[in-house]
């Protein structure tokens, strides 16, 4: 069975930027075989137009990564790694 994990990581402690450039709010929950970030998109949002009331599709790419990088993170620090 695919069990979701009960670890709760600050954003910051898993991925390798600061702010501004983290750009998701949250690894809400992961497994040994997938992961669940959140963001919310408000004027503040780096990256917000506010011609499009939102960020460009493009930065979706750098919220996909940066789930990815989360996600990586959350699995090394279970096991104790870098």
């Amino acid at each position: 069975m695919n069990e979701l994990s009960s670890n709760h990581y600050a954003i910051e402690q898993l991925l390798a930027h600061d702010a501004p450039m983290i750009l998701i709010d949250t690894l809400t929950h992961y497994s040994a075989e997938s992961a669940r970030c959140q963001v919310t998109i408000t004027p503040q949002s780096a990256f917000y137009n506010a011609d499009i009331a939102g960020v460009p599709s493009y930065i979706g790419v750098e919220y996909m990564a940066q789930s990815i990088a989360a996600y990586a993170g959350a699995l090394a620090n279970d096991a104790n790694e870098p």
